[in-house]
């Protein structure tokens, strides 16, 4: 949705079943994972004017069953069946020009990247018909209206977001959004996964705020009333693989799984339980049933369920519901919210004044709280109240001034979420999963318009095969696939039995010999930090780029106009080498290890001085000079979000401003360079002997 849209939310409601002529299910058995809207779904297909409906899905599924046209890929290779889809409505004329012209970007390179995805190739390659492919990319492109839906069949396989944002693509390109019947689902994988994506709990931020946007976080700071810099929003959220590697190496110490069993639902569960159980590693379990994570747990938080609780929840479509507390938990059991609240009093969390962070008593208060939150923010809630959402069967967001009885579809003005000073992320590289910055972002000027993602199909890291038929973990979309390893499934004969050892009694028992006091004994001794080795070594080079200034570079080059430059970027540098020594006085450094690779790398790169350099020598010396501001450059994006986790604001600024400095310097020195590359690379020069 971000990618696509600017910001998550469904823009399709669920009324839309009732008015489709197409439905496009992709990954989605409807049939099996929601069975009351599979009820809906099957009034409409046996009712007058039965809409088409289109399955992709590797499994003749009970909804493939019932398909128009069933589409079944290889695992893993839905990107190029898209793709392909894509290709035929380029081909056949099938995509509405009026409406692309003035409300997408990207399309000029959509075109070119579908170009190759012929029927006979996404055949070769999904093993799909090139007949069937066809006839699905008809159905689609000539229907005059679209619901899609998505789900686990596309977030949990190979290039999972790249796969989704060409379902919203293939809506896009026939105009059929924001229109009854039109309109995109990407489902959740739970029933609660909607909102607690708004509110920011699955490592995102609330009302869909940008981390790389500093009015955002600057607005949630004032909202708590906390220091800006204390808004974790140093990086991209840290996806479970990552979490489970921090472990693995002992940086992280104590983990908090709350409604969530690891211990089935993670890939790779040897390792889970190995990690999980772990006597360096303090698990805390917040679950309403005795699961086999709560089974291995440290300590162990009951927590009451749905009926036993007071609370508000958001379906895949955006309505809110509101869910009132029919009985007491039982024993010890809390709602999850009395859990987080307790824990946060007796940690004595204060905002700046000295007040409760969280002073909250009861779910209202909470909600309220958070209208204040979703204030102007697309999933805003400032019109919806507790009495207003009592009764009833719940009220889609955006619910404000505005619109006070909600909005049932977004879109409907072709706006999307998309202007700069609104979206929720700038987008990522979708073969790489590298993010975007602001300047990449704003560079595409989307404004106000979805924005077409491209991208090319590659096979799986692991290819499924007769042997091992599932898949694991996309490193691009952080998703795994199928949850589950390269595993291999038999058929037993009744009268054996197998001999499998038990895993989950192993673990359990394991995790019993941990002992009441292990995970509190003090191994600070066996233990390095490396910020200062990372400080020094940036400020090493910081300080030898000074002294390259000053004795080497007017030795190397003999150039009036550079000798000019050189003179104003000593002075920059030595800006940048006080402003980090006083990060190094309350740091420390690691003065020997960071000078000696500072001047490793320094030797590496410029020659010896030589009095008489050529224009091609140069040329040599200035790339050697990007070269090595490039590498201060990474020292000081790594201590960017160090000193943000520091929660340390002179720190941040100090670094920030040598990020800047090295920003214009580099720039001075590319330049340089492609004012000389002409005449010094491609006119003939004299050949010293």
């Amino acid at each position: 949705m971000r990618e696509s849209f600017g910001s998550d939310g469904q823009p399709g409601s669920y009324t839309d079943i009732d008015y489709t002529d197409c439905l496009f299910l992709v990954g989605h058995n409807v049939a099996a994972t929601q069975t009351v809207l599979w009820s809906r779904i099957l009034d409409r297909l046996d009712g007058p004017n039965p809409p088409k409906l289109v399955v992709v899905d590797p499994r003749m599924s009970d909804t493939a069953r019932r398909a128009t046209v069933h589409l079944a890929p290889r695992i893993g290779t839905n990107l190029a069946v898209l793709n392909g889809i894509q290709h035929l409505l380029f081909k056949n004329g099938w995509i509405n020009q009026d409406f692309v012209s003035k409300h997408v970007i990207g399309l000029e390179q959509l075109e070119q990247t579908v170009l190759d995805y012929t029927p006979e190739k996404v055949e070769e390659i999904s093993g799909i018909p090139a007949k069937d492919l066809k006839e699905a990319a008809k159905l689609i492109g000539n229907s005059n209206s679209l619901l899609s839906t998505a789900l686990q069949g596309v977030y949990q396989s190979n290039q999972a977001t790249a796969s989704a944002c060409q379902i919203n693509n293939i809506n896009l390109l026939r105009g059929l959004i924001g229109r009854p019947g039109s309109g995109v689902l990407q489902m959740n994988g739970q029933p609660t996964a909607q909102n607690n994506r708004e509110a920011g709990c699955d490592g995102e931020f609330p009302g869909f705020r940008n981390h790389m946007n500093p009015v955002h976080m600057q607005e949630l700071a004032d909202l708590w009333n906390i220091d800006s810099i204390k808004v974790p929003h140093w990086n991209e959220p840290t996806h479970v693989q990552n979490l489970l590697s921090y472990i693995e190496d002992g940086s992280i110490r104590m983990m908090w799984i709350s409604g969530t069993n690891p211990l089935v639902s993670l890939p790779n569960l040897p390792r889970i339980r190995k990690l999980l159980t772990d006597p360096g590693l303090f698990v805390v379990c917040q679950d309403i049933f005795m699961t086999e994570t709560a089974a291995i747990a440290d300590v162990v938080l009951p927590a009451a369920q749905w009926g036993e609780k007071t609370g508000c929840f958001t379906n895949v479509d955006r309505t809110v519901h509101l869910s009132h507390k029919a009985v007491e938990p039982p024993g010890e059991a809390k709602s999850d919210l009395d859990i987080f609240l307790d824990y946060g009093r007796r940690m004595n969390f204060k905002d700046k004044d000295g007040n409760l962070l969280l002073p909250y008593k009861s779910s209202e208060e909470v909600f309220c709280a958070w209208k204040k939150l979703s204030h102007g923010r697309p999933c805003d809630y400032t019109g919806l109240s507790y009495e207003k959402l009592t009764g009833g069967s719940g009220i889609q967001w955006p619910c404000n001034e505005a619109n006070p009885q909600g909005v049932e579809r977004l879109f409907s003005d072709a706006k999307f979420f998309t202007d700069i000073d609104v979206c929720e992320s700038f987008g990522h590289d979708l073969e790489t999963g590298a993010p975007y910055s602001k300047a990449e972002y704003a560079a595409l000027n989307p404004a106000g318009r979805a924005i077409l993602k491209a991208c090319h199909y590659s096979p799986s890291m692991e290819e499924p095969n007769e042997e091992y038929p599932f898949q694991r973990w996309d490193p691009i979309s952080k998703q795994p696939m199928f949850k589950a390893g390269a595993v291999r499934i038999e058929k037993i004969d009744a009268s054996e039995k197998p001999q499998i050892p038990e895993l989950q009694s192993a673990a359990e028992e394991s995790c019993s010999s941990k002992g009441v006091d292990v995970t509190a004994v003090d191994d600070s001794l066996k233990r390095k930090r490396h910020l200062e080795s990372w400080l020094g070594e940036t400020y090493e080079s910081v300080k030898q780029l000074s002294d390259i200034y000053t004795n080497l570079l007017p030795d190397l080059i003999h150039d009036l106009e550079i000798e000019g430059g050189v003179r104003v970027l000593r002075r920059i540098t030595e800006d940048v080498r006080k402003r980090l020594s006083e990060q190094v006085d309350k740091f420390g450094e690691d003065v020997c290890g960071g000078s000696r690779k500072a001047t490793t790398l320094r030797e590496a790169i410029f020659p010896p001085i030589d009095t008489q350099r050529s224009p091609y020598e140069v040329m040599e010396t200035l790339q050697g000079l990007h070269i090595y501001l490039s590498h201060i450059e990474g020292g000081l994006n790594a201590l960017i979000p160090v000193s943000q986790a520091c929660w340390d604001l002179d720190f941040f600024e100090a670094v920030q401003f040598g990020q800047t400095s090295m920003h214009r310097m580099q720039a001075w020195v590319n330049q340089q360079i492609m004012v000389r590359a002409p005449q010094s690379l491609l006119v003939p020069a004299l050949v010293r002997d």
